[in-house]
């Protein structure tokens, strides 16, 4: 069934009659977004690290949802092999970055271009998520091989930022 096939009515009742975990996980999902968003005027490292932690650990907790431990068989550990495992890694390498230009970045000691590209990161992984959503109420993994698509753009986009960040440090 298509998203375009399915109701506004359908989608929410698909979202109300979803497990209360997988509801507060992607309710906390959407916290992290809004926290690095909000907060990214004033303090934007600290906002990165707070929203993107916020992201991970909910990221985490919808894979372990999925997981069915009664299954014997491989396929519990190939559910964890999906999109949001990636922009896990994507997330660890933003903070990364973050934790070892956290002072130069809060102070906007950084050139703009950075504060740029990183803009572009949020808006990738807010497509991600938004993808991984209508893929869980669609139930069609139609949508799976964009957000690959749009890791890939994110993994260059946090690249050209490490690539700023560690130029910047070099010329003092």
């Amino acid at each position: 069934m298509l998203m375009s096939q399915m109701s506004r009515g359908e989608a929410v009742t698909h979202i109300i009659n979803a497990d209360k975990g997988k509801q507060l996980f992607f309710g906390f999902i959407f916290v992290g977004l809004i926290v690095k968003i909000l907060m990214g005027f004033t303090a934007p490292a600290t906002a990165l690290i707070w929203g993107y932690f916020i992201i991970m650990f909910s990221i985490i907790g919808l894979i372990f949802l999925q997981v069915d431990p009664e299954k014997n068989t491989m396929d519990a550990i190939k559910q964890l092999f999906q999109p949001l495992l990636l922009l896990i890694i994507v997330l660890l390498w933003n903070i990364s970055l973050t934790f070892r230009f956290y002072k130069e970045i809060n102070k906007k000691r950084v050139p703009k271009e950075y504060f740029m590209w990183s803009g572009f990161s949020t808006i990738l992984i807010i497509a991600i998520v938004v993808l991984s959503l209508i893929t869980y109420l669609v139930k069609d993994a139609s949508f799976t091989m964009y957000n690959y698509i749009l890791i890939l753009f994110n993994l260059i986009v946090t690249a050209i930022q490490q690539v700023i960040l560690d130029s910047f440090s070099v010329d003092g």
